[in-house]
């Protein structure tokens, strides 16, 4: 469905505008990378909307190399100082792009990864401590022998708490999603020692 959409949206503005060439990287992004519509997305609105907006009515297609450096320059200028790297990585990848497909000039990125500066690692808010981990282990483990205790219990409940601590295991090992977690099975984990197990 987003194909036909980005089809009919480059049919509408033409394949030699800027929002075309846009429009083409992220067809070429959907069908030869296979991305998500989600990361399409980070990924356009990461540069898209500036570079639209500094080009102007110039047609990028037809910039010499120190022009279109200064138009990056620009777009790396409008997004904040932690956001820049991130920019950038996506503004080789839609070079990249322009020059194989529409032979575009090359351009020398490495001042403008000097300007950007280097990725900032910094912790999700919504990382738990190690002392916050072990109470959340704590808890299920808790759950699970309250329902072994039980009179009532049966062999699905018991079985439904043990595998919410295995999952909550894998989960804070590995950290996949819970949807990549879902339906593995033994030979999905390689445990090769410690800190060299994976999935």
């Amino acid at each position: 469905r987003l194909r036909k959409e980005l089809d009919a949206q480059l049919d509408e503005v033409g394949q030699d505008s800027n929002l075309g060439l846009i429009i083409q990287y992220f067809i070429h992004r959907l069908t030869h990378k296979s991305r998500a519509q989600r990361t399409l997305h980070n990924e356009l609105t990461r540069f898209g909307s500036a570079l639209l907006d500094i080009v102007g009515r110039r047609l990028l297609a037809e910039l010499g190399s120190q022009e279109i450096q200064e138009v990056y320059l620009w777009v790396l200028c409008s997004k904040t100082k932690g956001a820049r790297p991130q920019v950038l990585d996506e503004l080789v990848k839609f070079h990249r792009y322009l020059a194989t497909v529409h032979h575009v000039e090359d351009v020398d990125f490495s001042s403008l990864r000097t300007f950007a500066g280097p990725r900032v690692r910094t912790a999700d808010v919504g990382a738990l401590s190690n002392e916050e981990v072990g109470r959340a282990l704590l808890e299920l483990q808790n759950d699970l022998d309250h329902e072994k205790a039980r009179v009532d219990s049966g062999p699905e409940g018991v079985r439904a708490c043990a595998l919410r601590v295995l999952l909550y295991l894998v989960l804070e090992a590995s950290g996949v999603r819970p949807n990549s977690a879902h339906g593995l099975v033994l030979g999905d984990f390689y445990l090769l020692g410690p800190g060299a197990d994976f999935i």
